[in-house]
């Protein structure tokens, strides 16, 4: 009888050789891939479908933008439904592709909708006959749209619709989308080095490519910060639950937070406010019972009528003519911190996030805030006062961190075009 032990060892070696030979036939696919692709016509494009499931969520315009100019690629967005959105209703799924139709319509952008409804079915990618397809985030893909059935006929990219600033290596590199990728861009040279350390030719197809991130771009064209006026973005993250859920780090204060920034605003009117929440953080509330739909609905209207309220993923030309970012949002430390204007970050005494070495310096020139008694003296200093001693502090980390003067599109389309060499 063979040891329970040893049985438990040998079902987990089967496991990982199992997921190796599935790992090398997934290398070997893309050089075929790759290879099919060099060899098209040159009159013939190379045709780029971009999965997206929320217009809060699309951070590729500008890689579009440059493949359509290139001359080089046709691209066009495959209307998608992931995470959470697996589980919608088909009623609240035709609204949330209907609202992305709108807005990809408003952009000029080809779209097409990889999910019938009535009854829900997620199509196979192959009949929109895509060369490449990129994806933009990890979250409960749905076969056939997942990297590892995609991967059989087009090369599959990854360019995560936020921007790293937590360290945390298993859920950017390592969860069963990110294993059969063929190509990973990513924002820097520091977070490549250290996910590296992560990464195995036996359990990941992918490469690491960097190239800076695209919801970048279009901040740093005008870094230069605004020293007079300007509107103020608050910004609330959606996890709002206590104590780490899997991988989800909770880094929310809004329950402590939102009712007295919403009273600040009132009392200050003579500041142009926006209100820029998570796309999840209704859900949140509602679904973790934190609030009643009542409460949230009274709560969002009330900032509705007193600013503008922003939903969706086009606030580039926002964070171009703010002042100043209240956020406890993580990602928005990199994507506001670009511009080199001033943030206000909220945060937690119950939890200590692991963060990239290029974020922490960033922080020590945020205004942090721990407590009530920092939020009155921050906000009197930053926004009343439209004081910024940090400033020269902020705008040389950011400098150091390699947040200025990237432009990711360009490099991921310069990437594929030497890749896919014609």
């Amino acid at each position: 009888m063979i040891h329970f032990g040893i049985r438990t060892k040998l079902k987990r070696l089967r496991s990982r050789l199992g997921r190796t030979k599935r790992i090398l036939k997934t290398r070997w696919r893309y050089r075929i891939t790759i290879q099919r692709i060099r060899s098209k016509p040159k009159a013939e494009k190379i045709r780029v479908l971009f999965l997206n499931s929320s217009t809060s969520k699309w951070k590729c315009q500008t890689v579009y933008q440059k493949m359509e100019e290139s001359g080089m690629f046709e691209p066009i967005i495959g209307i998608t439904a992931l995470g959470e959105q697996s589980s919608y209703s088909d009623s609240e799924l035709a609204d949330v592709f209907a609202a992305s139709e709108q807005f990809f319509d408003a952009l000029g952008d080809r779209h097409v909708r990889t999910v019938d409804l009535n009854p829900k079915r997620y199509r196979d990618l192959a009949e929109f006959a895509p060369d490449i397809v990129f994806f933009p985030e990890p979250w409960m893909t749905k076969h056939p749209q997942t990297t590892a059935f995609v991967s059989q006929f087009a090369l599959t990219c990854y360019v995560p619709y936020f921007v790293f600033t937590q360290s945390n290596p298993e859920k950017h590199c390592d969860l069963e989308m990110h294993r059969f990728l063929a190509r990973y861009f990513i924002l820097n040279e520091s977070i490549a080095r250290e996910y590296s350390k992560a990464h195995s030719w036996w359990r990941q197809s992918f490469d690491f490519v960097v190239t800076g991130h695209p919801a970048l771009d279009g901040v740093v064209e005008d870094s230069s910060p605004n020293d007079g006026g300007g509107c103020v973005i608050y910004a609330p993250h959606h996890s709002v639950w206590e104590g780490q859920i899997g991988l989800s780090i909770p880094i929310s204060t809004f329950l402590s937070t939102g009712d007295a920034i919403l009273e600040y605003a009132k009392k200050h009117p003579e500041i142009e406010w926006v209100f820029k929440p998570h796309p999840r953080l209704r859900r949140s509330l509602e679904s973790e019972h934190f609030w009643s739909k009542e409460r949230i609905d009274a709560y969002f209207h009330e900032w509705e009528a007193l600013a503008t309220a922003c939903y969706d993923g086009s606030y580039a030309s926002l964070f171009k003519r703010s002042s100043a970012m209240i956020t406890d949002c993580d990602s928005f430390l990199a994507e506001y911190g670009a511009t080199g204007k001033p943030i206000i970050h909220l945060r937690r005494n119950d939890i200590s996030p692991q963060y990239h070495p290029y974020i922490k310096d960033l922080l020590e020139c945020y205004y942090q805030v721990f407590s009530a008694e920092d939020m009155q003296s921050t906000f009197k200093l930053v926004l009343e006062c439209r004081e910024d001693p940090k400033k020269d502090e902020r705008l040389a980390a950011l400098r150091k961190a390699g947040l200025y003067g990237v432009n990711a599109a360009q490099n991921i389309v310069d990437y594929l075009r030497k890749e896919l060499r014609r």
